[in-house]
């Protein structure tokens, strides 16, 4: 499963089905020169993206616009928001503390002391890679497993929990000035970022010790549950 324990909610699980969550996430990489000089001007830095499927241009003018204004109500905190179309960058010229950017190396962002906040839409591989770096959330979580996966992380006491229907600039600004300024939820991530130090690595080689061990032995019939084999009644 491409999950760990500290995504999923407490369940019995079978010793056949392994956590796999974070086995994709590699050696971050430096940053650039320009991003370097964005992080060093503020003492906060927010990383802003909604993931691949959902993009920022697409968004309503309004909701656009109420975005900017609660992000330029943090003018000592940098804001580095993904955004697909760069042609419109003028949007954004009077907006002094936000950056827009068409790629960013998320996971090397993440990954740098620096960045004090992810806003996300709760996507699981975001959400680990959160975890793995300690990094507090706002989740506006969009569709499918998003909404478990940002309501799982508020019980886990590391993010604030946007529903995307009462996204709007009240509702943004309060919630950053909540993460931002509650250590609450920067010390919880940080413990568990500890406890999944290292843990990339380790599930790689438990991938490839069970992918030579099945491919060489076939099933593990003695890690099958009987009840596989039972009828729905």
């Amino acid at each position: 499963m491409n999950a760990n324990e500290f995504t999923e909610s407490p369940r019995s699980i079978p010793k056949i089905v392994r956590y796999i969550g974070g086995s994709t996430i590699y050696e971050p990489k430096p940053l650039d020169e320009k991003l370097n000089a964005i992080l060093d001007q503020r003492s906060q830095n927010v990383l802003f993206s909604l993931g691949s499927l959902a993009t920022s241009e697409g968004m309503p003018t309004w909701m656009k616009q109420d975005i900017m204004n609660a992000f330029s109500a943090f003018p000592n905190t940098t804001f580095i928001w993904k955004y697909e179309d760069e042609s419109e960058t003028v949007l954004f010229e009077k907006s002094l503390n936000i950056h827009v950017m068409k790629w960013v190396p998320q996971t090397d962002l993440l990954a740098d002391d620096r960045l004090s906040l992810f806003i996300t839409h709760a996507g699981k591989n975001s959400v680990l890679e959160a975890l793995s770096f300690g990094k507090p959330m706002v989740a506006i979580p969009l569709f499918a497993d998003q909404l478990l996966n940002a309501r799982i992380m508020k019980k886990r006491g590391v993010a604030v929990v946007i529903d995307k229907r009462d996204l709007n600039y009240s509702n943004l600004r309060a919630a950053i000035r909540d993460v931002l300024a509650d250590g609450k939820y920067a010390r919880k991530s940080a413990t568990i970022a500890r406890f999944l130090r290292d843990r990339p690595s380790a599930v790689r080689a438990e991938i490839s010790l069970w992918v030579k061990t099945v491919a060489e032995e076939g099933l593990m019939d003695h890690l099958v549950l009987q009840s596989r084999d039972m009828s729905f009644i």
